[in-house]
Order: C-alpha cells, then structure tokens, then sequence
C-alpha cells in the first residue's frame, strides 16, 4: 500500500492535469445546471421578445430557437475554453517556479508526503476534498482549484489503485 514516485512536472504534465480538470468539471452538475438556466433564459428572452412583436402563434418556435442558441453558445465558449488550455497552462507553468524543481510524492495509509526544495510535508488522506483518476493524470484536491499532480505515466496499476483505494478509505470515513 505504499508506494513514491519521484519527478519534475514538465509543461506536458502541467497541460495534461488542467485538460483532466476541466473535462471532469464538466461531467459535475454544476456547469449543467448552468446551461440549463442560460438555455431558459434565452427561451424566455425570444419568447418574450415575440410576444411583444404580438406574434403569440410563433412564440414556442422561437423560444426553442433561441434556447437552442443558448446552448450553442455554451458549447462553444466551453469548446474555445478547452482548446485555450494549452497555451493558458504554458504560462501558468512558466510563471509557477515551484514546479520547475524535482518533487517526491510518497503514499502510505497516514496520507500523501510532498517533498519539494521548499520543504516537506505530509497530507493524511481526510484533508483531500476529492480526487480524479483521469485519462493522463491523478489528481488529489485539496480544494476544487488546488491539487497535486500524479502523472500516470511515471505510476503502474498497481499504485493507481493503491492511491485510489487509500483516498477512497478516508473519504468514507
């Protein structure tokens, strides 16, 4: 059950993790709940506006419309977000000095150690908010912006589920 991999975060990893969060972001309610709304809104904005045009045999083919724009709108601000990511997480990661440096991750059932040139520390498995086994990354939250990065590609199956079976235990306690 424990298990330490040792690294220093390339711009790939870095790109690699904000792709994961982002694409886990949008499976959450969250982003859904707010396409909805803004695909109400749009509705009652073209319904309204062809009911004021006195045009009341029009008005649920236009609000359809205008909701269908809405979500239009939606995928494509989140499609231009996810193809800007690349470049966004360059410079985030040219200005993040911290990950320039060689890391150690280390996990045994007490928690998650991180040792960095500015120091060592150790997170017990209760203070992780979430966690994300994505397609190139693990990624443990600390908050829903804030997380370690574990790329897979330095980590065999058998950790993967050791990392996930040692989160997993604490989130249900």
């Amino acid at each position: 059950m424990a298990g330490e991999i040792s690294f220093t975060v390339s711009e790939k990893d870095y790109a690699d993790a904000n792709r994961d969060w982002y694409l886990a972001n949008l499976r959450r309610p969250r982003p859904w709940i707010a396409f909805v709304l803004l695909a109400l809104f749009c509705a009652g904005v073209g319904g309204g506006a062809t009911w004021l045009d006195g045009n009341k045999e029009e008005i649920g083919a236009t609000a359809t419309g205008f909701a269908l724009l809405g979500l239009l709108a939606a995928f494509l601000v989140c499609l231009a977000t996810y193809l800007a990511l690349p470049r966004r997480t360059r410079r985030l990661y040219r200005q993040h000095k911290t990950l320039h440096h060689p890391c150690t991750f280390g996990w045994t059932e007490a928690g998650l150690s991180v040792d960095t040139v500015n120091g060592r520390t150790l997170h017990p498995w209760p203070d992780f908010h979430r966690r994300l086994v994505g397609r190139r990354t693990i990624l443990l939250f600390l908050n829903d912006q804030l997380f370690f990065i574990l790329p897979r590609r330095l980590l065999d199956d058998k950790a993967v589920e050791d990392i996930e079976s040692l989160a997993a235990m604490a989130a249900a306690a």
